[in-house]
């Protein structure tokens, strides 16, 4: 964990710009780590080379929490755009400073940095128009960041334009201090920033969080989260103990994506062993925004499930199906009704819920119903209404995967459906259509005619 914290750190800390002359703090900031900011570039502003000296010593080893890096960032329209770590490297402090690295620089990583080093990362951006424009504007910002092996840390915010300190914030790195304490008890521990299966690390600057890692197979992964409110004011015996008290609740998660949206017996055997629910999600990210967006989350629930021997496709197509155009003929208001279409065709595990997101179709608070396209009669069968949206999301129990469709219940299905107290409250159970009925009431009412008339013809 240590080794990919100190990359991610140093990704996020990359060399500068700025002008000529060393730069002088500006009132009231003073940093601890590091003196004698220096930034030079070419006169096309197409080469940047940053420096500066430490006032203390870092130990830059795999094993040591700690980490020093540069990061130039300039606005955007989305927001923010920063540049790739290059590298820092040692160089000699008294030699002339230019845009071009000299052959004596050394890696900086690695290595034991003592108090006065000199520090430079170099930079080529020809081929990057937007970069040169930022210098040419005087937008482009710097970003030091220093982390020491004692989980102390400074960022120092630098304006290139003035070449002064805008802001300095310092402090100690309770998280980092506290994450590697727990590691060598929890080696399954994931924890820190920069994994994609760890965007809800931590929920405030008083909550430390993480996930542990359940290797399922060579696929498939699953997570429990935990989560310790107010962990500075906690022993250490006292978090520990509160991390097996949650353990013993804490459901699984996992991911499935576009190309792997399947779970085999493998999976669910897991899940049956471990007695707990475990959620699956499909989330998609948008690449302009970087927005994720959940899409379904099924459950399975370990202690229900017994049969485990099936192989299941997660994957849902919301808002769409290939008996679309038949079902929009059957509800009254097909703006006010969503199609789900499971690729899954059968029977599921026992206790299976799966939420799905109505897509803005409908509000929070609404009541929608849920009603199953029977593919052979071409009619839909209520399965249950009064389902509530809530935060964006229908919750559905189902036991068997098909073709179903909401509809807003203040429009409720009558000529197209089933009715309910007529037929049995479940998806895979198929009761008997409208065409049915309709042949039994006709057939009801030619009786009633033909025994009236016969009456009346005895009279």
């Amino acid at each position: 964990m240590k080794k990919i914290k100190n990359i991610l750190l140093s990704i996020f800390a990359i060399v500068a710009v700025a002008v000529f002359t060393p730069n002088v703090n500006a009132d009231g900031f003073e940093t601890d780590f590091v003196d004698n900011i220096v930034v030079v570039k070419e006169e096309d502003n197409s080469k940047v080379a940053v420096k500066f000296t430490l006032k203390k010593g870092v130990a830059l080893q795999d094993d040591k929490n700690s980490s020093i890096g540069v990061s130039l960032y300039y606005p955007i329209d989305s927001g923010e755009n920063h540049i790739g770590n290059m590298g820092l490297k040692v160089i000699d402090g008294n030699a002339e400073f230019t845009t071009t690295e000299p052959e004596n620089a050394t890696q900086a990583y690695g290595q034991n940095l003592v108090v006065g080093a000199t520090l430079a990362s170099y930079y080529d951006f020809s081929n990057n128009a937007e970069v040169i424009e930022a210098l040419n504007n005087g937008t482009l910002k710097m970003d030091i960041s220093v982390n020491d092996e004692n989980y102390n840390y400074e960022y120092i915010n630098y304006d290139i334009k003035s070449n002064t300190i805008l802001e300095v914030r310092k402090g100690h790195d309770y998280e980092s201090e506290l994450g590697d304490k727990l590691l060598p008890l929890y080696p399954n521990m994931m924890w820190g920033m920069g994994d994609g299966s760890i965007d809800e690390s931590s929920t405030s600057a008083n909550d430390f969080g993480f996930l542990l890692e359940n290797k399922i197979d060579d696929k498939n992964y699953s997570y429990q989260k935990i989560t310790i409110k107010n962990f500075k004011d906690k022993t250490f015996e006292q978090i520990c103990a509160e991390i097996e008290e949650q353990l013993k609740t804490a459901e699984y998660n996992m991911s499935i994506y576009e190309e792997h949206t399947t779970i085999d017996s493998t999976v669910l055997e897991n899940i049956k062993n471990s007695q707990k629910k475990t959620n699956i999600t499909e989330t998609i990210y948008d690449d302009t925004t970087g927005k994720a967006t959940t899409l379904y989350t099924w459950t399975f629930d370990g202690s229900k499930i017994t049969d485990t021997n099936l192989n299941l496709n997660l994957k849902i197509n919301l808002g769409t199906s290939k008996s679309k155009e038949t079902i929009d003929t059957l509800v009254p208001d097909k703006e006010k009704s969503m199609v789900i279409e499971f690729l899954h065709h059968g029977v599921l595990p026992t206790g299976t819920t799966v939420k799905v997101n109505v897509l803005g179709k409908y509000n929070n608070g609404d009541l929608v119903t849920l009603y199953y396209y029977n593919e052979e009669t071409k009619t839909l069968e209520m399965v249950s209404k009064n389902l509530e949206v809530k935060d964006g999301f229908v919750e559905l129990a189902l036991e068997h995967c098909s073709e179903y469709v909401l509809a807003y219940q203040p429009e409720l299905i009558v000529d197209n459906v089933a009715k309910e107290e007529e037929k049995s409250n479940n998806a895979q159970t198929s009761s008997m259509s409208v065409t049915k009925y309709a042949s039994i009431g006709v057939i009801s009412l030619i009786a009633g005619i033909y025994l009236v008339v016969s009456k009346k013809r005895t009279a």
